[in-house]
């Protein structure tokens, strides 16, 4: 159900490039926590590289070493790819406003030029905070980038003060 309440907090957030990378490394490295497998997979294979090495397997140790070595690379370079033809099929080398997101007492209403959605505070799965932005996830994989710059009559306080009295303390994490 809707009401016509004014909003507490209304932010344009305008995403740039340097912005959304950003976002995107959080995401990748912080908020899905997927980012051991870069480390430990290769870990592990040097590790039976080393095996292999004692036991006089030498072929198949410096394959395993090499692919040690090929598969965090690769990986971080198919990442960073990625978000960089994200940037540009979302036209950020040019700072705009993506969206506006604007905080009433019983919902966040989010719009841009196409569409206008509203999500009650319940459905919100977790917002953290950095030292650059805050990051609103709905879903554990659908997020809104609030840029502190992009708060113009407010503060980033003052936003997450509204977010402590609106959410439980295990949904607000403060990244510093």
């Amino acid at each position: 159900m809707k009401s016509n309440s004014t909003a507490l907090i209304t932010v344009d957030c305008i995403i740039d490039k340097e912005t959304f990378i950003d976002f995107s490394k959080f995401h990748r490295f912080y908020a899905q926590r997927n980012s051991w497998n870069i480390i430990i997979f290769p870990v592990v294979l040097l590790g039976f590289a080393i095996i292999n090495w004692c036991i006089g397997n030498n072929t198949f140790g410096w394959i395993l070493l090499a692919l040690s070595v090929i598969l965090p690379v690769g990986s971080l370079t198919a990442f960073y790819l990625r978000t960089y033809k994200q940037v540009e099929v979302f036209k950020l080398n040019t700072p705009r406003v993506f969206y506006s997101l604007s905080f009433h007492e019983e919902r966040i209403q989010i719009s841009n030029k196409k569409e206008k959605v509203d999500y009650e505070w319940s459905k919100v799965y977790k917002i953290y905070r950095t030292k650059c932005s805050i990051y609103l996830y709905i879903t554990p994989m659908n997020a809104f980038i609030i840029p502190s710059d992009s708060i113009k009559d407010y503060t980033i306080d003052d936003l997450w003060t509204l977010f402590q009295k609106h959410l439980i303390d295990k949904k607000l994490i403060f990244k510093k």
